[in-house]
């Protein structure tokens, strides 16, 4: 689970400069709170992925009776293919501390980054990432 709750997520998510419309990936979702916040304040679509059944589960079951446009499913960040230009924004909380190969995963996103992690949030632009991180 995240820490900070409601409060770190909405000062995450206000670096994110989200617009109406917006395409948002949140890898490691959990139970989906940042996704719902996502769409339901900035009007963005957002799919939520994470490795546990149980929380794509309970983030299904949050969904019912909601008007917001948000997705949920059972993936692996790290082999899950999307098209490319399918996403604005990748957006993660803790997660990634727990992905070994996380400078891949972030030197091949071709789009406008978040994650935050223990440490820090950092906000990253991918030509900025491209600039400073080879792997």
């Amino acid at each position: 689970m995240s820490t900070g709750g409601i409060e770190t997520t909405k000062e995450f998510v206000d670096k994110l400069d989200l617009k109406p419309g917006h395409k948002v990936l949140d890898v490691g979702c959990g139970i989906g709170g940042g996704d719902f916040y996502m769409a339901e304040n900035y009007d963005a679509h957002v799919v939520g992925i994470d490795l546990s059944i149980n929380m794509i589960s309970f983030a299904l079951e949050r969904a019912i009776g909601r008007s917001c446009s948000v997705e949920f499913e059972v993936a692996d960040c790290t082999t899950k293919t999307y098209p490319d230009n399918k996403f604005d924004v990748m957006y993660s909380r803790d997660t990634i501390l727990h992905i070994q190969v996380w400078i891949e995963l972030i030197t091949w996103c071709p789009f406008k980054l978040f994650v935050s992690y223990i440490f820090a949030p950092v906000l990253l632009n991918y030509s900025l990432i491209r600039k400073h991180i080879t792997v």
